[in-house]
């Protein structure tokens, strides 16, 4: 496992289990600054592993040190889950002054995280009438509004089409290079990462697998007339 010597939080031996399925098997790893992505199929251990980090649920062994400031820890993280569910009777910029309210937040910092996330279009609209994309958005606001160091996103893409996908994704970019916030993002499908993080750890059946920095070939897809002839030669030249 790589070392990362200014990780905002580390993992080490987390075990969890439930009833007789082990969820998480001895899982250590670091989450460091940038964009780091947790990709693993469903029933993976992606979630039992953030509702850990974030309090939800307990470990039934293991550590979790959490450094991402002098602050209470609370206050530096945000949280994106994969179910929207906001009051859907309140307009859009009337909820995230509530939310920066409980951090005291200025009122300005509302509006620039409005235009920011391209939700100025529809601040005064209600909640509820909104698509999935801005909702989406709209979770993404939420969590970001208080200034927090750390954002811990649960399958954010899901239920998206493809086109607001890539929208959510260059948003979630955007926050990273130019606000300074660091993203810790869990997916089902690669695809939805490899463009953006700077690091990928892969997960199944509750045990880290393989971490890949950026650079690495995470997938990789190929048209040939002749499918048998290029997996021969895929196998003889070392890929599986």
């Amino acid at each position: 496992m790589d070392i990362v010597i200014d990780a905002l939080i580390k993992i080490r031996n987390v075990t969890k289990r439930y009833g007789k399925t082990i969820a998480l098997r001895g899982v250590s790893l670091d989450i460091g600054r940038g964009i780091t992505g947790l990709v693993g199929p469903n029933g993976a251990g992606k979630t039992t592993l953030i509702n850990i980090i974030v309090g939800l649920i307990e470990r039934d062994s293991g550590k979790v040190v959490i450094k991402t400031g002098e602050k209470d820890f609370r206050e530096s993280i945000g949280v994106i889950r994969d179910k929207v569910a906001f009051p859907p009777e309140l307009e859009v910029e009337y909820f995230l002054r509530k939310i920066a309210d409980l951090y005291n937040v200025d009122i300005s910092h509302v509006k620039h995280v409005i235009d920011i996330i391209g939700l100025r279009d529809v601040k005064h609209k209600r909640i509820g009438s909104l698509s999935m994309g801005y909702k989406k958005r709209v979770g993404i606001a939420q969590a970001v509004v208080h200034n927090p160091v750390l954002i811990i996103a649960d399958e954010p893409f899901t239920q998206l089409d493809p086109i607001i996908k890539v929208e959510i994704r260059d948003t979630i970019h955007r926050l990273s290079k130019e606000e300074g916030i660091n993203f810790f993002i869990s997916s089902h499908d690669i695809a939805d990462l490899e463009v953006i993080a700077d690091r990928v750890i892969l997960i199944n059946n509750g045990k880290i697998i393989r971490i890949i920095e950026k650079g690495g070939i995470l997938s990789m897809m190929i048209r040939a007339d002749n499918v048998e002839s290029l997996k021969e030669y895929l196998i003889e030249k070392g890929f599986r």
